[in-house]
């Protein structure tokens, strides 16, 4: 009868506790897991933000930095440039490289870029350029603006006060005096995850002011130049 005993195995009381424990256990884990998929989700997304937004600010960067007047002595930002749209010449080439004409944009949510190669035309001295037909691309999207900031401000040399400092041109799109006159522009957006239809804390900010042009303070006539 004793061995009988011992072999009657688990109450059915016991089997129920045992149940609704393991049940806890595995529904805690699954609260982990799904805590941790979450996270790192969002720690992905702030990853992609920040990359492709750096990427896109980089590319802005060194396309301005390269700015160079067209033949002729035309300065290096067209007229019409506005909060969300610009027009400037550069090389990344040799300096006898011919320029590239370059619109940097928004359009929706995009923050794009438009290029046109180019190619010299006529004798040195009596230099044109003529322009290919634009390509385009997507510099990274999707992109907002930076609170109230624009994505694009542009400012001008001051001839009333010393050469490092500038004065905003605010007045857009810019005459084709202004546009002579940029020797800075700042650069804003919000750089969002990929397929992100509203603003997060996964969002990344970029903001960077482009020196670009310098005037000598000793000219008289003072203001930038083209060289």
């Amino acid at each position: 009868m004793t061995r009988l005993r011992d072999d009657e195995g688990f109450t059915l009381i016991e089997l129920l506790v045992s149940m609704v424990i393991g049940t806890i256990v595995i529904l805690a884990a699954f609260a982990v897991l799904d805590a941790t998929g979450t996270l790192a989700t969002k720690a992905q997304d702030r990853v992609d933000a920040t990359q492709r937004g750096r990427l896109a600010m980089d590319v802005i960067g060194s396309e301005l930095r390269s700015q160079v007047c067209l033949p002729g002595a035309i300065p290096p930002v067209e007229a019409g440039a506005t909060p969300t749209s610009f027009i400037f010449y550069s090389n990344l080439g040799d300096e006898d490289d011919p320029p590239t004409r370059r619109r940097i944009y928004v359009q929706g949510d995009a923050l794009m870029e438009q290029t046109q190669a180019g190619t010299f035309a006529g004798v040195p001295g009596a230099q044109t350029v003529n322009w290919s037909l634009p390509t385009q691309k997507t510099l990274v999207q999707p992109v907002a603006p930076v609170g109230t900031t624009p994505y694009f401000r542009f400012w001008g040399f001051d001839v009333n006060l010393p050469a490092t400092i500038n004065t905003p041109l605010d007045v857009t799109p810019l005459s084709a005096a202004d546009a002579a006159d940029v020797v800075q522009v700042d650069i804003s957006f919000t750089s969002r995850p990929t397929r992100a239809t509203v603003g997060s804390p996964r969002d990344a900010v970029f903001q960077q002011s482009i020196f670009f042009r310098t005037a000598d303070p000793m000219d008289p006539g003072k203001g930038p130049k083209c060289q």
